[in-house]
């Protein structure tokens, strides 16, 4: 056990610091020594906001991935919901009954959170720590790379880092998920050619307060199904829809990007 725990610490680091070169490595791996095998319960006194799923289903699922924030000052744009919205969707593609995911809020005003979510198209269920009684038992870290955990069946940490700000640890998430249900023998990432048209939009009729759709079409010409799980925008008033079903092979989807300018800022 010891030495499965220890080859997990060394995953998680060499996925982490590969894409965070500038953080020290021991302070990465005394981090993550920290968190593993901890259990994370929430108290009975924490309230859910989501209307959406029921909370009992979180008590059967063999993983959760659950995310700890500590501010939502501006959530939209730390937290990228949107992203989660697609790591979600890809799950119930890929994992569907494997996983759950579980959001704690820490915000004294549930209205301010209910707006960012609506505003966001967010509905997974979610949790409100108005008294920070979470963060007092746990002491999570500032990091959002820290602030988010693979926990199994027990509620035990069994993974470190948050998939929505790095694709690596998404797929380190999902091979163990899958290798933990034996539904495959050998997790390979499958891959294909894309083309996209246009490559370049010039916005110009971009308005304060006023939505712009841009459309791009994405064509798979390699041999294998096309699954777009992740869009990278510069700012959180930039928010990428798109179909979560894969694009057979010769066929093409069109995306849409919505921009809502919200104020003055650059992307």
């Amino acid at each position: 056990m010891k030495y499965l725990k220890r080859i997990l610490i060394m995953l998680i680091l060499v996925t982490i610091i590969g894409s965070c070169r500038n953080q020290r490595f021991s302070d990465t791996e005394k981090i993550v020594k920290e968190w593993i095998g901890r259990e994370i319960i929430l108290p009975s006194s924490i309230q859910e906001i989501s209307r959406v799923q029921d909370t009992c289903k979180y008590i059967n699922a063999p993983y959760k991935i659950f995310v700890y924030i500590d501010s939502i000052g501006c959530t939209s744009c730390k937290l990228q919901l949107y992203k989660w919205n697609t790591l979600i969707k890809n799950a119930s593609i890929l994992m569907p009954d494997s996983i759950n995911f579980i959001f704690c809020f820490q915000s004294k005003s549930e209205k301010e959170l209910l707006n960012i979510l609506k505003r966001d198209n967010f509905n997974n269920s979610v949790f409100i720590d108005k008294e920070s009684k979470l963060d007092s038992i746990y002491h999570f870290s500032r990091d959002l790379n820290y602030q988010c955990f693979l926990l199994n069946k027990e509620n035990e940490i069994v993974l470190v880092g948050n998939p929505a700000l790095n694709p690596q640890i998404w797929d380190l998430y999902r091979k163990f998920i899958v290798k933990g249900e034996k539904k495959k023998e050998n997790v390979q990432a499958v891959r294909t050619i894309a083309k996209i048209e246009p490559e370049i939009v010039e916005v110009n009729d971009l308005k304060l307060k006023k939505e712009s759709i841009i459309e791009i079409t994405i064509i798979n010409m390699g041999n294998a199904p096309l699954l777009i799980y992740d869009i990278t925008t510069s700012c959180g008033c930039t928010i990428p829809e798109w179909d979560s079903h894969p694009v057979p092979k010769g066929e093409k989807k069109i995306y849409q990007n919505k921009s809502n300018a919200r104020g003055s800022r650059i992307f």
